[in-house]
């Protein structure tokens, strides 16, 4: 479920965020408090990019999301896949001056810092920290805003 950021928040309704249902819940057995989304909060942006006639308050929910997108890229990292002790695929973050910059899936809410959860729902900040299952099945950073911002919206 996506809503925008409410009272109290302080991205102030400019960008979406991720939580999660009783019922997904009790599917996963990972409980999860709402906090910012930089993955689906793309596609909401181009979503509401769409819109022929914007009102005033999209066009200033777009150009927050747009600002707070700038904000959080976490710059000189970027993923990389490499095989374990016994061959099994992995990931991990890496120092790279040159890597284009990449966005968390989830970031704190107070501090817009990247976060990570296990299946513990434990807050956690360094992805070296979270289990193997997650970090090579599940993908906690994306280059998906590179795109939005660059080429998409309008300067």
């Amino acid at each position: 479920m996506l809503s925008l950021g409410g009272p109290g928040n302080p991205l102030k309704g400019r960008i979406m965020t991720a939580k999660k249902s009783k019922n997904s819940i009790q599917r996963t057995g990972v409980a999860k408090p709402p906090f910012p989304s930089g993955a689906e909060s793309v596609g909401i942006v181009r979503f509401l990019m769409s819109i022929e006639e914007p009102t005033p308050k999209i066009v200033a929910a777009v150009e927050g999301a747009v600002a707070w997108f700038r904000s959080v890229a976490m710059k000189g990292v970027r993923i990389e896949n490499f095989r374990r002790e016994g061959g099994r695929p992995d990931r991990r973050l890496v120092s790279d001056p040159d890597a284009p910059p990449l966005w968390a899936r989830f970031y704190e809410l107070a501090t817009n810092r990247p976060l990570y959860l296990d299946r513990d729902s434990v807050f956690r900040y360094d992805f070296s920290e979270i289990s193997y299952e997650r970090r090579s099945g599940y993908r906690y950073h994306g280059t998906g805003a590179a795109s939005l911002i660059a080429i998409e919206y309008p300067a």
